[in-house]
């Protein structure tokens, strides 16, 4: 009998996760399908500016919710989930509230933030995310996966559909930032509805109080990790944004989202499966090199032929696909094929930091990472003032990066082997 329970653990698993991930993969394939309709009704600019909102939009929802939404998952006891719940949503509010002077002061004295004069578009955006993530994690943790793969792919039509519909009634930029707000919002009302009666959040503030202490790792130690991360992954839309115009912001935008989106797919998958057979083969041999070094050149060959084809198409395709406009998007492209390839080929197997333990290290790179991405950029503006060989520039330094973590990771995988040597 403990078999077949085994078995139907095994299957009901992977069936979750076929679902979840059909609905990730549909909601990406909607904005990469809406794409070329969009390219053809926003410019360069309008794009540059939707990523400049996302990325501080991104950075923000970091803290928003204090990240105890990532603690709903772990209590045995529904009444402790729900009052983590409870703290994520009641700490969204204030964080978006409070932050509604702080993007006046920085819009007013610093930078102002586009688009002009609308700051508080930033903190509704905030109230937004930080309502879906905690939402989001609710729904994980009581196994709704179909509801949040359809919420996914409603995600997906509902921004797409209104940015279109707004660029023909020619809204310009704020089409797009709308469609994102509007979409956010439509995607977190579907998640409010379908909070069952039954679910309601139990009030307490003393109990509140002690389950936030007894959770307090989580803003404490997962935000500044998360934010470092973050903002690594966010620099060169600040960057850009601060150095060349936002069309610059724009073209990069569209050419690591197209890129981006088909590799990680591909290369989830992958690590997906290298996790499993890597964390099993450590365990059980104190080693995984052999699995490493069979997932490393399997990926280099899916790679190859792929960049191979960027490389000398890219700048055609784009404008074929996008329009001639969007023609320097695929010379981007072009310019950080270094670092793409090597990204991802290191991304699956940079799994080894966890499988090893090897968190210290783990942070270390993503520390070099963060440095070598600000110091690139900010060099290659100051000493070139061109937005192509600053990318260069940009992109070897992360390829260099990413060579460095992959030897690191394969020393990991040596496990046992490496002290025998």
């Amino acid at each position: 009998m403990s078999i077949f329970k085994s078995i139907f653990r095994r299957n009901q698993f992977n069936t979750d996760v076929a679902i979840l991930s059909l609905g990730t993969i549909l909601g990406q394939g909607i904005n990469l399908a809406a794409s070329p309709i969009i390219t053809r009704i926003y410019t360069p600019g309008d794009l540059g500016l939707l990523a400049l909102f996302m990325g501080v939009i991104s950075v923000g929802g970091v803290i928003a919710t204090g990240r105890y939404e990532q603690a709903i998952l772990l209590p045995k006891k529904e009444e402790i989930a729900h009052l983590l719940l409870k703290i994520a949503l009641i700490l969204t509010v204030v964080v978006a509230f409070f932050s509604l002077p702080i993007f006046f002061g920085v819009s007013k004295f610093f930078y102002d933030l586009p688009p002009k004069g609308m700051f508080y578009l930033y903190s509704i955006s905030l109230l937004f995310i930080g309502i879906y993530q905690s939402y989001t994690h609710w729904f994980n943790r009581i196994r709704k996966y179909a509801l949040l793969a359809f919420n996914k792919v409603l995600l997906g039509i509902s921004s797409n559909l209104i940015m279109i519909g707004l660029g023909v009634l020619s809204f310009g930029s704020l089409g797009l930032i709308f469609g994102f707000l509007f979409g956010q919002l439509i995607a977190t009302i579907h998640l409010f509805i379908r909070k069952k009666k039954n679910e309601q959040i139990h009030f307490g503030q003393k109990r509140m109080k002690v389950v936030a202490r007894r959770y307090l790792d989580f803003p404490k130690f997962k935000i500044p990790a998360k934010l470092m991360n973050d903002i690594s992954f966010q620099a060169p839309i600040f960057l850009l944004t601060s150095f060349f115009d936002l069309s610059v912001v724009g073209f990069f935008a569209l050419s690591h989202r197209v890129v981006r989106l088909p590799l990680s797919i591909i290369g989830g998958s992958i690590g997906a499966v290298f996790f499993q057979k890597a964390s099993e083969d450590f365990a059980q041999l104190g080693n995984c090199k052999e699995i490493f070094d069979q997932t490393a050149k399997k990926l280099l060959l899916i790679a190859f032929p792929i960049f191979l084809l960027i490389i000398v198409l890219a700048p055609t395709i784009f404008a074929f696909v996008f329009g001639n406009e969007w023609r320097e998007a695929g010379v981007y492209v072009q310019l950080l094929a270094a670092m793409s390839f090597f990204q991802f080929i290191n991304a699956p197997l940079s799994r080894l930091f966890i499988i090893a333990e090897k968190q210290r290290s783990d942070l270390i790179w993503q520390m070099i990472f963060f440095s070598s991405s600000i110091i690139s950029l900010s060099v290659g503006y100051f000493l070139f003032n061109d937005a192509r060989l600053t990318l260069l520039l940009y992109s070897v330094s992360q390829a260099l990066v990413f060579i460095g973590s992959f030897f690191a990771t394969r020393k990991f995988a040596q496990g046992n082997l490496a002290s025998l040597n």
